[in-house]
């Protein structure tokens, strides 16, 4: 008989799309998050260890909450002691992604989407250090929240994190960036 397969509770993004003021973003992105890590250690946590439980499997898995398969060749470990991060995309990527708790390969960075003193061009300017995508305008609209993750690396040059691969993710929140236009 086949052993089970790991099947991952999925979090609800929070959908902040109809906040407009910095300070009501700001409180919305951190009760999100507050959602969200109660999510990981009173769900996720439980549900992985039960699974390798059932597997009759020894591993100890400790109380490190994984973003995918906890016994497969390459687990993904949600990193908790570290700033968010922000994807910012168009508004129905972003919309997209949410929904479908997906990520494409990605670039983040941890400037937070209500920080009015950031201006869209210096956004713009820090994505297009990286020589390897082109960002316009259009594509700051809006961000999804997510927490880092040991696939994350950083590039100390351009200050983008960046994760290269394609798979299920846990996005906290999504909605519209903030930044002053200029």
């Amino acid at each position: 008989m086949a052993p089970p397969s790991y099947v991952r509770p999925q979090f609800v993004a929070s959908d902040l799309s109809n906040i407009s003021h910095p300070q009501m973003l700001k409180k919305e992105i951190q009760n999100a998050f507050r959602r969200y890590w109660s999510f990981v250690y009173q769900t996720i946590v439980p549900h992985q260890m039960g699974w390798v439980v059932s597997l009759r499997r020894s591993e100890d898995l400790g109380l490190t909450p994984y973003m995918n398969d906890p016994l497969c060749q390459w687990p993904e470990s949600i990193l908790d002691k570290v700033p968010v991060l922000y994807i910012y995309l168009p508004a129905e990527n972003a919309r997209q992604c949410a929904l479908a708790q997906w990520l494409p390969p990605v670039r983040a960075i941890n400037t937070k989407p209500y920080d009015t003193k950031t201006s869209i061009p210096s956004i713009l300017e820090m994505y297009n250090r990286d020589q390897s995508n082109h960002v316009e305008e259009a594509h700051l609209k809006y961000f999804v929240a997510v927490a880092p993750t040991d696939w994350f690396g950083l590039n100390e040059q351009t200050g983008l994190y960046s994760r290269n691969a394609a798979g299920p993710f846990d996005v906290v929140a999504f909605g519209p960036a903030l930044f002053r236009e200029e």
